[in-house]
């Protein structure tokens, strides 16, 4: 069984965070990579320093195998062209 390490952009929001708590239950999940552009709330910086899964980045530039964008829609395009050599 293949262990995964994801990222996921838009931490600090509702579905990143939701997105964050699934997946820090997955088995298959070794690395969360959550990636937000603004500093995450004290407490949430703690819950997610709680869990060995999860790692805090400000940036994309990590081996992760999937990518998950858990922003608007519309910034969604910005967003890939912005990192298309991830």
């Amino acid at each position: 069984m293949n262990m995964l390490k994801i990222a996921v952009v838009g931490a600090n929001g509702i579905t990143g965070k939701e997105m964050i708590e699934l997946l820090s239950f997955h088995p298959q999940v070794e690395t969360i990579y959550a990636i937000s552009r603004s500093p995450l709330p004290f407490n949430l910086q703690q819950k997610f320093k709680m869990n060995p899964k999860i790692e805090l980045s400000s940036n994309l530039n990590l081996d992760a195998d999937l990518l998950m964008l858990c922003i608007p829609s519309d910034e969604s395009e910005i967003y890939l062209e912005q990192n298309k050599n991830y």
